[in-house]
């Protein structure tokens, strides 16, 4: 995907889902085909009233927040979103009607990430394939991410006490495929 989108919730008290037929030939808005509702729960604090039976976002922890949706595709008005990540069901919504984050400037905002497979994607001194191996001190370590370079993350190398170890870069995306996971929290 081109990254990832959340529901403008705290503005909104309904989010509408559309058709994932064509959308160009929309002059309006079309008629949604399902929503998510926002409204209090019985402690008054915000929540998911109502959600259809296939919502199933990339994330979901909306206690601390959190809805992520993966974005597949973007015109100047609409994404194309995964509403469910396991058998990759689409809609599209309102680009002003979300929060959206390229991976770019998403990865620049987790806590930490780490390669896929440290073999096939190890951490280099430069951000160049050929460039030298940067041996990381100690096994419990966190990568944070603090600059984009192309396919490129250079990332902050933290012991377990958040003591600064070093820099790395390591390389997020091969082919428009993800070579990172990624973590939101500490």
């Amino acid at each position: 995907g081109l990254g990832l989108a959340t529901p403008r919730y705290d503005s909104l008290a309904v989010f509408y889902f559309y058709s994932d037929h064509l959308f160009a030939q929309w002059d309006d808005r079309p008629a949604p085909v399902d929503s998510l509702v926002f409204g209090s729960n019985s402690q008054g604090d915000l929540d998911i009233t109502y959600a259809p039976p296939w919502f199933a976002p990339e994330h979901l922890k909306f206690d601390y927040g959190v809805i992520l949706f993966k974005v597949l595709a973007k015109s100047q008005q609409w994404a194309l979103v995964e509403v469910n990540q396991y058998d990759g069901q689409t809609a599209w919504v309102a680009l002003q009607d979300v929060g959206l984050k390229l991976w770019p400037d998403f990865l620049l905002n987790t806590y930490s990430v780490e390669p896929i497979s440290t073999e096939a994607n190890p951490l280099r001194v430069r951000h160049f394939d050929h460039a030298g191996f940067y041996n990381v001190p100690q096994s419990d370590c966190v990568f944070q991410p603090i600059l984009v370079r192309g396919d490129w993350l250079q990332v902050t190398i933290l012991d377990e006490g958040s003591t600064a170890l070093g820099q790395a870069w390591l390389r997020w995306r091969r082919n428009d495929e993800l070579l990172v996971n990624y973590y939101l929290f500490s």
